[in-house]
């Protein structure tokens, strides 16, 4: 993969001082790195075999590989080696649980989400840091320096910041949604799936979280805030999702922290549709 470069657009950062989340400089992926990703695209690629043939609504009994946390019960276990041969099917809807940090300057949403990210994975309590926004920012995300958070470094944050308390077949890695809307949209909510329900770990999405004119928003930004980019966390779904806008009824859940800075704190559900339009529209970049 070739290092892609953002336009001057993408590096434009608004007088209501929101974080825009530029895409930046796309650093290509290491040999290991690679490997790991191509074997999560193998996971991706058999989780959605699976779910067209219709095995969504299998029991725990019938997929010995899942931990009962996935049968519906809101809860998560952690680091379980996954291959595409050791996965039988996947439950209907999987949840984990994180917990929303506020972002503490206003284009600190990436640090935010490295933070949330990082204490899930430590198992931290739900009023503790492993590390601090400012440690993020100074050490992996380079924030603070750029004065925003590109899609490169916050790759990096969320791997460091993890590192030793992930799945070992897992890493981070950016991943753009391509194609018609309804083929990136199921796309989309493939590597959600495989994230939150295969590997039990969050993802982070890139959004625009609320363009003026636009036909949805994420519940958490109410105000328009045009052009405005930012990170949350996705934690779970419930109900495929195939891609199309008619498809009200499938959600996602996600945190966010940007109350004071044009959004809200605290833990959301949108329908599946409004969060990959927020990303559709936005760079159409996703962390996963």
């Amino acid at each position: 993969m070739s290092a892609q470069t953002a336009t001057a657009a993408d590096a434009d950062a608004g007088s209501d001082g929101a974080d825009f989340a530029p895409v930046g400089t796309l650093v290509p992926p290491t040999v290991a790195e690679q490997k790991i990703i191509d074997l999560k695209l193998a996971v991706a690629r058999d989780e959605e075999r699976r779910m067209r043939s219709g095995m969504r609504g299998a029991s725990v009994a019938a997929c010995p590989n899942i931990a009962p946390a996935f049968a519906g019960v809101k809860g998560s276990t952690q680091n379980r080696s996954v291959t595409p041969e050791n996965l039988v099917c996947l439950p209907y809807y999987a949840y984990l649980t994180t917990y929303y940090r506020h972002q503490t300057k206003n284009y600190f949403c990436g640090p935010a989400s490295v933070q949330v990210v990082a204490n899930y994975a430590w198992k931290m309590a739900s009023g503790s840091n492993k590390y601090t926004q400012q440690y993020i920012s100074d050490h992996w995300t380079a924030t603070d320096a750029n004065g925003q958070t590109d899609i490169s470094h916050e790759k990096v944050g969320l791997n460091s910041a993890t590192d030793g308390h992930r799945p070992s077949n897992f890493i981070y890695s950016y991943y753009l949604l391509s194609g018609t809307q309804v083929a990136a949209g199921r796309d989309w909510h493939n590597k959600l799936r495989t994230d939150v329900g295969s590997y039990q770990m969050p993802q982070v999405e890139n959004v625009a979280p609320h363009d003026a004119g636009a036909t949805y928003h994420l519940v958490s930004w109410p105000s328009v805030h045009d052009g405005a980019g930012h990170y949350v966390v996705a934690d779970g779904w419930d109900t495929v999702w195939d891609g199309t806008y008619a498809n009200s009824q499938p959600t996602t859940t996600y945190d966010d922290g940007s109350a004071g800075y044009g959004g809200g704190d605290g833990h959301y559900t949108d329908p599946a549709r409004t969060v990959f339009y927020t990303v559709w529209t936005h760079h159409k970049y996703i962390l996963w």
